[in-house]
């Protein structure tokens, strides 16, 4: 795969521009989720979100509401390349 060829392919992000917040150096809440997803939408095109309950099979978490606020700015707010 080449950038820019109008293919696309898994896992390939040509050109994306990814940055790392560490925030799991304390206590983790919506605040502090919400920030961290909102940190440079300008310049930071992919984030992963690698954090959340405990994997015991039972548990199910979705992000809280500052959280999802900040991954639905970055879709509807942040200008296209």
């Amino acid at each position: 795969m080449a950038a820019n060829n109008h293919k696309c392919g898994v896992g390939v992000a040509y050109n994306a521009r990814i940055g790392g917040v560490r925030l799991l150096d304390g206590f983790v809440n919506d605040r502090v989720e919400g920030t961290a997803l909102g940190y440079a939408h300008d310049k930071v095109d992919i984030y992963s979100a690698s954090w959340g309950p405990n994997d015991d099979g039972k548990t199910v978490e979705g992000p809280g509401t500052l959280a999802l606020e900040a991954i639905e700015r970055g879709v509807k707010e942040v200008p296209r390349y």
